[in-house]
Parts: C-alpha cells; sequence; structure tokens
C-alpha cells in the first residue's frame, strides 16, 4: 500500500487487490486477474482542492489495465470534511512472463503539489 502525504489534511491511498478474494496483494499470478484502487478518505480542510489522479505502466507487456492499457486517470475534487470515494481498473498479468517485478505508479497533481506513489508487486 501507497500513502499520499503531501497534501495536508488528505487521507489517500493506492493498493493493488486480488479480484475473487479483494484481498490486497504484492504478488500477482501470470493469467491472474486483478485491481487497482485509489480511496480518497475525509479531506480535512476548509476550501475544496481538485485532483487528477493518474495510474500508469511503464509498458503493457506484462501487466495492463482493461482493454491492454497503460493507464487510467481519476479527475476529481475533494471538498471540506466529506470522502471523495474511491475508484478502481481492473488489472491484468498477462501469460508471459518478463521480468520478476513490475510497477504501477500512481501520480496525484494537486494545484500547489504533485505526489508519485509507486505500488511494486513481485510477478510469479
Amino acid at each position: 500500500m501507497a500513502r499520499a502525504n503531501r497534501i495536508p489534511g488528505a487521507d489517500i491511498e493506492t493498493d493493488i487487490f486480488d479480484s475473487a478474494s479483494l484481498e490486497t496483494v504484492n504478488r500477482i499470478k501470470r493469467g491472474g486477474a486483478y485491481g487497482q484502487f485509489v480511496k480518497i478518505g475525509v479531506f480535512e480542510s476548509l476550501h475544496a482542492v481538485p485532483l487528477i489522479i493518474k495510474s500508469s505502466l511503464r509498458d503493457t507487456q506484462q501487466i495492463a489495465f482493461r482493454g491492454a492499457e497503460s493507464s487510467w486517470v481519476w479527475k476529481t475534487t475533494m471538498h471540506p470534511n466529506r470522502s471523495a470515494g474511491e475508484m478502481s481498473e481492473v488489472l491484468v498479468c498477462h501469460n508471459e512472463k518478463h521480468r520478476d517485478r513490475d510497477r504501477v505508479l500512481v501520480k496525484i497533481t494537486g494545484p500547489s503539489t504533485e505526489e508519485d506513489l509507486p505500488l511494486e508487486v513481485k510477478v510469479e
């Protein structure tokens, strides 16, 4: 799991989960179906803050988001004392193994800050 810490008052976390059990995982198996989520908890602030959250892969040779895509984007606004919710996307591990590890990079962009949250997974 990775948590953002550069946006004051924000509770943002991201991780990879098994699509069958919905448990978070740090190992994925070839041919398996998984998901990647971003969850924004209650925002403790006086003003709304717009965010762009982009999850991307270095390539789609080994893992890919739904439709063989290499990225997905969530545009949202964090409102004071409210949760912005959760978004997730299907993540598929192909049958052919190219590396022992892979990474999803989550970039959070706000009006005055950017933060990268890398998610490393072992491929079995």
